[in-house]
């Protein structure tokens, strides 16, 4: 069992921050935000220690019937005590989920 969900998005001056966090909730919830200015983009990290914080994820593979899909990218992103995986920020603005191996829930 996990400790912590970490969740991180690199925010562009073309994107809402709002609508970045939105999207991050949309997938992982609750989270607590804090933000970094990095100059040309903002990473925004939003983490919890909610037990129950993947549900939706998990919801979300089932009902996109990604299941093998889901399963094989946690497997190919876990490093030791943590897991990386990439999704498209705009997928899960609406809610869905959309693997992208090019960048993280950011760029």
């Amino acid at each position: 069992m996990f400790e912590e969900v970490e969740v991180e998005a690199y925010v562009y001056p073309t994107e809402d921050i709002e609508k970045v966090k939105r999207a991050m909730l949309n997938l992982v919830s609750p989270l607590e935000f804090e933000a970094f200015d990095k100059g040309d983009y903002i990473i925004l990290v939003g983490r919890t220690r909610d037990k129950k914080a993947l549900q939706r994820l998990y919801e979300l593979f089932r009902g996109q019937q990604i299941l093998d899909t889901a399963r094989a990218m946690l497997e190919e992103g876990y490093f030791g005590e943590e897991i990386i995986i990439k999704v498209h920020k705009q997928v899960a603005y609406v809610g869905k989920v959309n693997f992208n191996e090019e960048s993280p829930l950011g760029p």
